[in-house]
C-alpha cells in the first residue's frame, strides 16, 4: 500500500513532464516498427556498459543522464528527443520512454506491446566470481558506497566458502531468476528466447552491433567497470561454485548454441 501511494505522488509531481515525453514520443519508432526499447538488466553481465551506450544517444555524456536519473523521483530523465527510464516499474510498464531498464523479474512485469525487448547472459561462473569480487573490493574501501550493496556485505565472511554459503540463490542465480522464479532451466530459456535480441558478455562487441543494427542507434562499447582481488582464491571454493550455478550453466549453453556459438570457446 505504501509503494502505492507514493507511485501516485509521483505521477501527480510529474504530470508536466509526462505531457512532455508524450510529445516527444509520439511518432518514435525503433527498429523494425517498435515503440520503445526495454533491457533486462542482469548484474555483473557488462549490462552498465549497455546502458551508458544508450544513454549517450541524444549527445550528452551518459553519465550527465544517468545522474538525474538517479537523482529524479520518478527516475525518467531526458535528453535531446530521448526518454529514459531506470528502475521505475509503474513507468516501465506504462511505456512512455524510448529506452528503459531495471533488474526486474521477467515474470514481474507487463511489457506493453510494440516493445524491443532485449538481455545480455554472461558465463554463470564468471558472473558469480565477479559478484564475489566487487563485494571483496567494497568491504576495502572507504566512504560512501552504493545502497544495495551495504546489504550485501553480510554475505561475504571470511572467505569464498563463507560467500557460498550466505548468498541467496536468487542472486547467485540470478540469470535463471530473472526468468523463472522457480529457477526452471526450460521456462527461462522459452522466455529469453522470446526476446527480440539475446546478447554475451563474451561477444560484447558482436552483440552490441547487431543490437544496433537493430534498434538503429549508434552504441559504442565503453565498458571500464572490472573488479580484482590480489590474493588467491581456495581451489575447493571455485569447483563449489561451479557445482552450485551447474543449473544456470545447462541454461547458458543453450543459449550459447542457438544464438552465438564461438569455435574453441572454453
Amino acid at each position: 500500500m505504501k509503494r502505492q501511494l507514493y507511485d501516485l505522488w509521483l505521477r501527480s509531481r510529474s504530470i508536466s513532464q509526462t505531457r512532455e515525453c508524450r510529445n516527444l514520443l509520439k511518432d518514435a519508432h525503433y527498429g523494425d516498427n517498435y515503440r520503445r526499447i526495454y533491457f533486462y538488466h542482469i548484474r555483473k553481465t557488462a549490462g552498465s556498459s549497455i546502458i551508458q551506450a544508450f544513454l549517450a544517444a541524444g549527445g550528452e555524456e551518459s553519465k550527465n543522464v544517468y545522474r538525474r536519473l538517479v537523482q529524479q523521483p520518478q527516475h525518467r530523465a531526458i535528453s535531446d528527443k530521448y526518454v529514459y527510464v531506470g528502475w521505475r516499474k509503474y513507468l516501465i510498464e506504462g511505456g512512455l520512454y524510448t529506452f528503459a531498464f531495471s533488474h526486474i523479474p521477467y515474470w514481474e512485469l507487463e511489457l506493453p506491446r510494440e516493445t524491443f525487448r532485449f538481455t545480455i547472459i554472461r558465463d554463470p561462473f564468471k558472473r558469480a566470481f565477479s559478484h564475489y569480487k566487487i563485494l571483496v573490493n567494497f568491504s576495502r574501501q572507504e566512504g560512501p558506497m552504493r545502497p544495495n550493496i551495504v546489504p550485501e556485505l553480510a554475505w561475504l565472511g571470511n572467505s569464498m566458502n563463507d560467500f557460498l554459503d550466505k548468498i541467496p540463490r536468487d542472486a547467485l542465480l540470478n540469470q535463471l531468476f530473472m526468468f523463472s522464479k522457480e529457477f526452471d532451466v526450460d521456462e527461462a530459456y522459452e522466455r529469453i528466447c522470446s526476446c527480440e535480441h539475446v546478447m554475451f558478455t563474451e561477444d560484447f562487441d558482436n552483440g552490441l552491433a547487431q543490437l544496433s543494427a537493430k534498434t538503429g542507434f549508434t552504441l559504442e562499447p565503453n565498458r571500464t567497470r572490472t573488479s580484482r582481488i590480489e590474493e588467491d582464491v581456495d581451489t575447493s571454493a571455485i569447483d563449489r561454485m561451479r557445482e552450485m550455478v551447474e543449473p544456470e550453466m545447462r541454461l547458458y549453453q543453450r543459449l550459447r548454441e542457438r544464438f552465438s556459438p564461438i569455435s574453441g570457446e572454453s
